[in-house]
């Protein structure tokens, strides 16, 4: 029983390494951080006494697959260097030493390394309702050239205008009203 725990463990976590299946223990990680707001009012939701969010955090986070994984590391490791100790307080021993592997081992290490992960990239639509700049006249048809940043980088794509009975020149400032499939931007003159 420790044994096969010891390697369902080992093999696991070396797999979620390698595979790059590291998402586990990570979820819910900011939520305790969530804030809503409503109008010119801020609050937690920790503010009306709701602890729902942080119990179901708790939970994800020692059901995921990394921790189940450390978990049956831990009890056949353990179970496996008490295994001369009664069956029942050999079994007993190892479950309180996956849980400290868990917490004091493996977690710290899992957490450290998500500190080097980057920030997902924004795509194009992430900038609905930002400003950008035209960057050219627009034509007749109401298209033209703007220039945006989007992660830091600034962009030129093709401007389409709400309004096609509004004209705006080289310099203005438009707004983005939404963002077609092929990467056109519908905006609006400011």
């Amino acid at each position: 029983m420790f044994l096969m725990a010891l390697v369902l463990g080992l093999v696991g976590l070396i797999s979620m390494a390698v595979l790059g299946l590291n998402h586990g223990g990570h979820h819910g990680q900011h939520s305790s951080h969530d804030v809503h707001t409503h109008g010119h009012h801020t609050h937690s939701s920790h503010a009306h006494g709701t602890n729902d969010q942080s119990a179901i955090s708790r939970l994800l986070n020692f059901i995921s697959p990394r921790a189940i994984f450390s978990l049956a590391l831990g009890f056949g490791a353990v179970g496996m260097t008490v295994s001369f100790l009664p069956q029942i307080l050999a079994v007993i021993v190892a479950g309180a030493g996956a849980i400290l592997f868990e917490r004091l081992l493996v977690q710290p290490y899992w957490n450290a390394m998500f500190k080097f992960a980057s920030t997902p990239a924004k795509n194009l639509e992430s900038v609905k309702g930002a400003t950008a700049t035209a960057n050219t006249n627009f034509d007749a048809n109401g298209q033209g050239l703007i220039e945006l940043e989007l992660d830091g980088q600034v962009r030129q794509v093709l401007g389409t205008l709400q309004n096609k009975t509004s004209s705006v020149t080289r310099g203005q400032q438009v707004r983005i009203e939404a963002v077609n499939s092929d990467g056109n931007c519908i905006v609006s003159k400011i």
